[in-house]
């Protein structure tokens, strides 16, 4: 597991090696953002937030241990904020039209929002791994190594996960 070590003003070589860690994950971080909140703004702002919470806490801690998994956890915690903000706004705002014919693409939506919906319900770490391998598209040890927890205890937890799903999702049908 890498740890990145700094100051109050981090070095070159420190900043080089955000840098790379960032740009080597960059693309699953946006990838998952942008498939938890379906919107491309709103994710590339999740992935710029966490990397900048990456820089405050290094410069704040003098370390950190596993940037990548930080990031990840981060990006995982932005969507959810967005989430909750979300669900404020449509509680503050009207019903919808329910006499308008709903389409295809419309009910995909629904499907959608029923999955990240039984996600949340999920114990934090299951969301995390669940997360983690089918909106980042980690592997096992990629997992591991951004949770900092044994990949026994990712396959353990996956497994749990998608059996949770099942049951949640068939309550639903």
């Amino acid at each position: 597991m890498k740890t990145l070590s700094a100051t109050s003003t981090p070095s070159e070589e420190v900043v080089d090696e955000l840098a790379r860690t960032f740009r080597s994950e960059q693309q699953r971080l946006f990838r998952t953002a942008a498939t938890m909140t379906r919107n491309l703004q709103e994710a590339e702002d999740i992935v710029q937030n966490a990397y900048l919470g990456l820089q405050e806490r290094l410069i704040r801690r003098g370390s950190v241990e596993n940037p990548a998994g930080y990031l990840h956890v981060a990006v995982i915690n932005g969507c959810r904020s967005y989430w909750r903000r979300q669900r404020s706004l449509w509680q503050r705002s009207s019903e919808p039209d329910l006499g308008v014919d709903l389409d295809e693409g419309v009910l995909r939506r629904e499907e959608y929002t029923e999955v990240v919906a039984a996600v949340r319900r999920l114990p934090r770490r299951q969301q995390q791994v669940v997360i983690l391998r089918y909106w980042s598209q980690l592997t096992d040890s990629e997992i591991s190594h951004a949770l900092g927890i044994a990949e026994t205890t990712v396959r353990s937890n996956l497994s749990r996960g998608i059996a949770a799903l099942a049951r949640l999702l068939e309550v639903g049908t």
